[in-house]
């Protein structure tokens, strides 16, 4: 059972094609529709929202307050686990493509192709994802939710530090290439 209480709204779809502004824009809204919290701890304001439903039927949920508090977020996912977590690190995205590269390094070139659409928030085709995942089925977690994974992490530093770097961050010039 969690620790507080969060207020769950589904706000999906949040489409590849939408530029970095058009996200953070979108997502300011519901942030500032948020209720303020009276004080700390029980009395902070918490808020989960669905953002991505996957083909597993697995689901990806931004939770607030982040860490860094402000526009900041944690990332959740329902139906995957992360060591003894729901919450993801980098790291266990690094891994998992480390494991795909080693796994089938020609295939592994093509979702690179899709690693940099999601960075250059290029729309692709949904049919075309599915084949590729089912070339890596059985290596470490399925590749259309570590796609998404990069697309959240994404837009949690696009929302960090929207005024600076955003998504050019440590993360996406560290994934494995």
């Amino acid at each position: 059972m969690a620790l507080y209480d969060h207020t769950e709204l589904d706000i999906q779809p949040f489409r590849n094609h939408l530029d970095r502004t058009s996200i953070r824009k979108r997502l300011l809204l519901y942030f500032a529709n948020e209720e303020p919290g009276t004080g700390k701890l029980e009395k902070t304001s918490r808020y989960r929202y669905c953002v991505e439903t996957m083909e597993d039927g697995s689901t990806i949920w931004i939770v607030r307050p982040g860490r860094r508090n402000g526009n900041d977020f944690r990332i959740e996912v329902e139906g995957h686990r992360f060591g003894k977590s729901k919450t993801p690190k980098y790291e266990d995205v690094y891994r998992d493509l480390e494991l795909k590269r080693e796994a089938n390094p020609k295939q592994f070139q093509k979702l690179l192709e899709f690693v940099d659409a999601v960075y250059a928030c290029r729309e692709f085709k949904e049919k075309r994802l599915q084949t590729l995942c089912a070339k890596f089925a059985g290596v470490g977690y399925p590749a259309d939710l570590i796609l998404r994974l990069i697309k959240w992490f994404l837009i949690e530093q696009d929302m960090t530090y929207w005024n600076i770097s955003g998504r050019d961050c440590a993360f996406y010039r560290q994934l494995p290439r």
